[in-house]
């Protein structure tokens, strides 16, 4: 046996200094405790921070580099001992740490407490969940409950809302059939109404058009004889006779009395008739002034009786004439402008009357206008020395048309 020995540890000590020669080095040792026992829970560091275990019998053999030095050996409830590596076998005997064993024990007695707490809690939840279960069987059965009232509940109201629905059904039905009967008898209504109407209306119509027709084949018949459509000439023959307003013009001699000159004139006019109502001229004509006695101081004047007046003066203008109606005797509305050449006066007139046609060709027509009319004024009292302006002066024109 002790030959045995010296074997064995030669062969380490020659596989140590094999290893150290690669730089490995090999530890061999057991690990037990006060008694001998292994201590197969222990760990194994070194200082180059390599861990390794022990066998399930407490030995350990473990490869290590050269330039580890020292191996710490620990386990629990076991003091940890460091061992410096000398290539010798290591024989390890922890020592039982009571300070650690103590620190167990009271952990153990929490564990205890907090495992005694655990089951006080577990009890109590019990406790808790058999009353909640308790709790939610009531609830649930007044919950059944209340749900089967509120079901019958629903039930009478869901049959009541039925009924009702069913006696509003009768009385909408009630309500549709005199609303459509009343709907019926309204349509029937408008339909007469419409009937009378469009027989009203087609009587009206059928007036209106036996009464367009009669008014057309008047408004022919009177085109036929009396309407001139072409070119109309015109004969005028009126006097005017001077308004008051013509005393600003003769202010400057006091001598002169209203109605010592009496404008009378003869005109020619030939128009275009363009439709039955308008017709558009130009024309020309001759104004004679009849002068009558001067009057003053119920004494005939004759210290004027050589003033020089111009008894002659030659219009020209242009006229235009309505006629609104189409029968033989008609209204008539005429306006013209022009001028007076010898006396250098604007001519103007404005009148309405009557026309009387007694042809196609040739028609008779009476104007009351008013008119602008020549009439001389005195400068600085001299009666040689005049001039002429317009004055208005109401007319009375006769003509003659074809």
């Amino acid at each position: 046996m002790k030959q045995i020995r010296i074997l064995f540890s030669v062969l380490s000590l020659l596989m140590t200094l094999t290893a150290q020669a690669q730089g490995v080095r090999v530890v061999r040792g057991a690990i037990v405790d006060a008694n001998g026992l292994p201590i197969r829970t222990a760990v194994i560091v070194t200082d180059t921070k390599m861990k390794f275990l022990p066998r399930q019998d407490g030995t350990f053999e473990m490869k290590v580099p050269s330039t580890s030095r020292s191996v710490t050996i620990s386990a629990n409830g076991y003091i940890p001992v460091t061992r410096s590596i000398d290539g010798s076998y290591m024989m390890v005997r922890l020592e039982v740490d009571m300070e650690a064993i103590r620190r167990a024990e009271e952990e153990a007695r929490a564990q205890e407490a907090q495992l005694l707490r655990a089951e006080q809690e577990r009890q109590a939840a019990l406790e808790k969940a058999r009353r909640d279960s308790i709790s939610a069987v009531e609830k649930a059965r007044k919950d059944a409950e209340a749900q089967a009232k509120a079901e019958e509940d629903a039930r009478i109201k869901a049959e009541k809302e039925r009924l009702d629905a069913i006696e509003k059904a009768r009385r909408d039905s009630i309500a549709t059939v005199e609303q459509a009967r009343k709907e019926a008898e309204a349509q029937a209504k408008a339909e007469e109404d419409a009937r009378i109407k469009a027989e009203k209306a087609e009587e009206a119509a059928k007036v209106k058009a036996a009464k367009k027709e009669a008014r057309q084949q008047k408004d022919s018949a009177y085109d036929e004889r009396f309407r001139n459509k072409g070119l109309e000439h015109s004969i005028d023959v009126q006097y005017s006779y001077p308004l008051g307003k013509c005393q600003a013009f003769y202010k400057y001699s006091g001598l002169r009395e209203y109605g010592n000159l009496h404008p009378f004139e003869l005109d020619y006019t030939i128009s275009w008739r363009f439709n039955r109502m308008v017709s558009l001229g130009v024309g020309a004509g001759a104004l004679f002034h009849a002068k009558s006695i001067t009057i003053k101081n119920d004494q005939f004047d004759s210290a004027y009786g050589n003033f020089k007046e111009s008894r002659w003066d030659v219009p020209v203008f242009a006229t235009v004439k309505f006629t609104p109606l189409r029968t033989r005797v008609r209204p008539l509305v005429s306006g013209s402008g022009g001028y007076y050449v010898l006396s250098k006066t604007v001519l103007w007139e404005g009148g309405v009357g009557v026309d009387i046609r007694a042809s196609r060709r040739v028609a008779a027509h009476l104007l009351l206008s008013v008119r602008s009319t020549p009439y001389p004024y005195f400068i600085n009292e001299e009666p040689q020395s005049a001039g002429y302006k317009g004055a208005i002066s109401p007319a009375v024109k006769l003509g003659i048309s074809f």
